[in-house]
């Protein structure tokens, strides 16, 4: 159904036949090169296409490029498409014409869904056989890929929550990365309306940066962020910029 959502909504606000003809070919024809793209990146491929270079695909393509392990590899290759889509902006809508430029975030969405459905599909099988893509066994930039996917199972927050205790636990021994367990913690805190406890989901409000929802006892906030390895308040704030 969402698939449908920006094809439904080019017909709605095309003035005319020939205006929705033309917008509709040149939306496909966008989508074709985004979805090629993404076929390319899976398989580790180097581009020089400046719609999709960005930093953190370009760091992804030499983890993929370095991974000996089939399974880690995997990781790594459905993390730089999950990141594509994701990074899917203004250069890839240029050009388009207006009736599909208005589409072209509908379209993106439902193929960010898409992937993220498919990778914690994945994810839910892989932790069967593995329990967690650890930092002794698949190194560090695995586990940090392992936790993106995580992080984008928002419409599966059972599984979450489950991984969540996992990582509570693996962290002590430096199995998992204590920043792991500090962002998803926050992230779920905030998606049942509850204070966060590192501080790590930010927004911007009159100019300041400010913590999303709240914090548990702000006084301690900086004792629970070194705990599992994050630098203070201040200084993650100070290396946000300027906000507003």
């Amino acid at each position: 159904a969402l698939a449908a959502v920006p094809w439904v909504g080019l017909a709605a606000h095309s003035p005319d036949e020939s205006n929705w003809r033309e917008a509709r070919s040149a939306l496909k024809a966008r989508f074709v090169e985004l979805e090629q793209a993404a076929a390319g990146l899976a398989q580790g491929r180097e581009t020089s296409d400046p719609r999709v270079r960005n930093p953190a695909v370009d760091f992804i393509l030499g983890t993929i490029a370095a991974e000996r392990n089939p399974r880690a590899r995997e990781l790594h290759e459905r993390v730089i498409v999950d990141q594509h889509y994701r990074f899917a902006g203004s250069q890839w809508q240029a050009g388009l014409p207006k009736a599909a430029s208005d589409q072209w975030g509908a379209g993106v969405g439902a193929r960010i869904w898409r992937v993220s459905c498919e990778n914690t599909a994945w994810m839910h099988a892989q932790l069967t056989e593995i329990e967690w893509f650890t930092i002794p066994v698949y190194g560090e930039q695995a586990d940090a890929a392992a936790w993106v996917l995580v992080q984008h199972a928002d419409f599966d927050r059972p599984f979450q929550r489950e991984v969540l205790k996992l990582l509570q636990r693996l962290a002590p021994s430096g199995a998992t990365a204590g920043r792991n367990v500090a962002y998803l913690f926050d992230r779920l805190a905030i998606a049942d309306g509850h204070p966060q406890r590192y501080g790590t989901q930010v927004q911007c409000k009159d100019g300041k940066h400010e913590i999303m929802g709240g914090v548990e006892s702000p006084d301690h906030l900086d004792t629970r962020r070194t705990a599992l390895g994050l630098p203070t308040w201040a200084t993650y704030v100070g290396k946000l910029g300027k906000c507003g």
